[in-house]
């Protein structure tokens, strides 16, 4: 019986959470590799362009 209502509160009240969590972990993942995208894709067209010889 205490097994039974262990599963039963693990999957009524942890599942849930841990799923919130996930989810709000990968989009701040999302996130950040998003701008790190940016930044490099940045970087890499700024390299490509001709450079000013002038000092």
């Amino acid at each position: 019986m205490e097994l039974r209502h262990a599963v039963a509160y693990v999957n009524d009240a942890v599942v849930p959470q841990v799923r919130k969590e996930s989810i709000s972990a990968m989009r701040s993942l999302a996130e950040t590799l998003q701008k790190l995208a940016d930044r490099v894709e940045n970087r890499s067209s700024a390299s490509q362009q001709p450079k000013d010889p002038r000092p």
